[in-house]
Formats: structure tokens, sequence, C-alpha cells
């Protein structure tokens, strides 16, 4: 009966401790990754910006020096920004912008008629997803999954640098990386990710490459 008590408790004892260790507020922390691409182009890889851009494609000259080209997406309802540091160099891209724009916005843009959503490569995006069996029953599902709120963001990315509320309603989360390395540049530079949201969904996002700014020295 001894032995037998013994081997209950130390039954118990093990269970609780595989539950709380398994639990999620015990698991190990994400590794934040930079998201670096967005409908293919990517941050510093000079070949992507190739395939994406049409030979017709002339880039913005900026106030700051830079220069950018502007594209809606299929329903112009959004809007990317792809950012090189000069025209001398217009496929390096070095910051992507994605923003949602109303019926007001009417600023003439290239037009990206594949891309009904600017999405990154993990699946980032602003505004709606369709799913098929939406489209097959011609309901909208609204639900979380469907679109990116800040703890969505956070499942994805991991905790962020930063976490602000921006007025009542808003919130910006930003992840800040070093010595992060990109396609075409023996340097590394600073990574910044910076997501804007407002009641709950998101409405802008950047990513950027620094490559004059890293705060750690590359050992």
């Amino acid at each position: 009966m001894q032995t037998q008590k013994y081997f209950r408790i130390a039954s118990l004892s093990l269970f609780f401790f595989l539950f709380i260790f398994a639990s999620p507020n015990f698991a190990q922390p994400k590794e934040v990754k930079p998201e670096l691409s967005v409908v293919g182009v990517e941050l510093g890889n000079r070949e992507t910006a190739k395939k994406y851009l049409l030979p017709g494609h002339h880039p913005r000259a900026e106030e700051d020096g830079r220069a950018s080209y502007y594209f809606y997406n299929e329903w112009g309802t959004q809007v990317m920004r792809l950012t090189v540091p000069s025209v001398d160099d217009p496929y390096f891209i070095n910051e992507i912008e994605v923003f949602s724009v109303g019926k007001s916005y009417q600023k003439r843009h290239y037009q990206d008629a594949e891309h009904g959503l600017m999405m990154t490569e993990n699946g980032i995006f602003i505004g709606f997803r369709q799913t098929a069996m939406n489209l097959f029953v011609g309901i909208r599902n609204v639900g979380k999954k469907n679109q990116i709120g800040p703890e969505a963001l956070i499942d994805i990315k991991g905790e962020p640098t930063e976490r602000e509320e921006t007025g009542e309603k808003g919130e910006v989360l930003i992840y800040e990386i070093d010595n992060v390395k990109v396609a075409d540049s023996e340097t590394p530079g600073k990574y910044t990710g910076r997501y804007e949201f407002y009641k709950g969904k998101l409405k802008r996002f950047s990513l950027k490459i620094d490559l004059e700014k890293n705060s750690k020295p590359v050992n």
C-alpha cells in the first residue's frame, strides 16, 4: 500500500510538471526573423526587382534624394512603394512600404493587376483575405484568421522590439534586428519592420534595410 501511495504521488507530480512546462506560457520565445519581401520583391536583391519591374517602370524622385516606384494593387485599395537609394541604382530596393487607401486617394501610380493583396513571404497582408469557402458560399468571413491584427502578427513574427499606442485606437509594433544580410551586399545592415494598426486592423507596414546603420559590430 505504501508503495502504491508513493507511486500515485510521483505520477501526479510528473503530470503537473509536464502540464505546466508544456503550456504556451512556458514555451520558448519565438526567434524573430526579418520580413524581407513583398509580392516576391526582396530587400537588397536586384534580381527579384528586375523580375517584378517592367522596362517602362521608372522611379519617382523623392525629396530626400532617394527614388520610389508606386503600385496600386488589383483593386486600387492598397499602394506599395518600392524605394531605391538613387536613380543610379534602380533595382536595389532598400525599403518596401504598403498602405491602405480610400476612394479619395487619387494619385497616379502603376498598377499590379496580378496581386489583390500585397503580401509578405510570411503571409502578412493588409485587408481581408477571401478563402475558397467564402467565395463558394458568397459570405465574407471576417474572422481573425483572415485578417492581420496585433496578436496575429506576434503569432507569426514573435514579440516586437517596441510596442506603443498611437491615439485612442491606434497601435504600432516595431521589429529591429542588427547584422541582417541581403543578397547583393557584402556588408550586413540594420533591419526595421514597422506595422501600424487602427482598430485592431493592419493599415500600413514598412520593411527597411539600412546598410549604413548597424548598432552591433559584426564578429
